[in-house]
């Protein structure tokens, strides 16, 4: 699992969002803290863009994750 939360992270930084997707479909978390890293997927969504934080909230994600 850790695999695909790391691929949506960085699918979201590509602002790549048919993969953003495809990677939620298969279980990537929007809300896993990444190894090594003090943020989660959910957390770069509203910096990047407004259909990317919504995808990431459509599959779960939770906008008050601290």
């Amino acid at each position: 699992m850790a695999y695909l939360n790391q691929k949506l992270k960085t699918a979201i930084e590509r602002q790549d969002e048919s993969t953003i997707e495809q990677l939620l479909e298969c279980g990537a978390d929007p809300n896993a803290f990444l190894s090594g890293e003090d943020i989660a997927p959910i957390h770069l969504g509203p910096g990047i863009s407004k259909s990317i934080t919504s995808l990431l909230l459509k599959y779960g994600g939770d906008p008050n994750l601290r």
